[in-house]
């Protein structure tokens, strides 16, 4: 446990608790999956319930690709975009694999760290808006809604996000 970190959010801040919920149901989905295909999601250790919160233990990841710009202050060069692209395109892919949309796909999402092999990786580390794609009670793809209101930033969102409408999988590749 040397390289993890805890989320913890209180039992009586809905949006918030719902939020961790879905990233917990993520990460206990893709601990089904063999370690080599979920390369970039974290690990999730441990989760609870206290009296008051409920906590998810996982792996600490470091700076994401948009702090990094900020601290380096010039651009990358042509072989780290290539890299980052086909890194983070695999992430992406690793999410939809397990059945969940990212729904709010940018930079600061995607963060550096190191792998359980001692390579450096990159993770999706945020699954702030994460949504499960499929039924609980079936496990077959939930029917679109009718009109959805997406209540984060356009800088980054797809076409179907701005008119509102639900969101699939290309809207995930869309918006990155």
């Amino acid at each position: 446990f040397e390289r993890t970190v805890m989320r913890l959010e209180k039992l009586t801040e809905m949006d918030r608790l719902l939020r961790l919920n879905n990233m917990l149901a993520l990460l206990v989905r893709a601990e089904r999956i063999p370690p080599e295909a979920r390369r970039h999601l974290l690990t999730l250790y441990d989760f609870g319930t206290t009296d008051e919160f409920k906590f998810i233990i996982i792996n600490r990841v470091g700076q994401s690709i948009e702090d990094l710009l900020y601290h380096f202050g010039v651009p990358f060069n042509a072989r780290t975009v290539h890299h980052i692209a086909a890194e983070s395109l695999r992430a992406i892919r690793e999410v939809h694999a397990v059945g969940f949309l990212l729904r709010n796909v940018r930079p600061a999402d995607f963060h550096i760290g190191l792998s359980p092999f001692g390579e450096k990786n990159l993770y999706i580390g945020s699954y702030n808006r994460v949504f499960n794609q499929t039924s609980i009670s079936n496990g077959k793809p939930k029917k679109p809604r009718e009109h959805v209101c997406y209540p984060y930033a356009p800088l980054y969102a797809s076409r179907a996000r701005l008119r509102e409408e639900e969101m699939s999988v290309r809207d995930d590749y869309e918006s990155w």
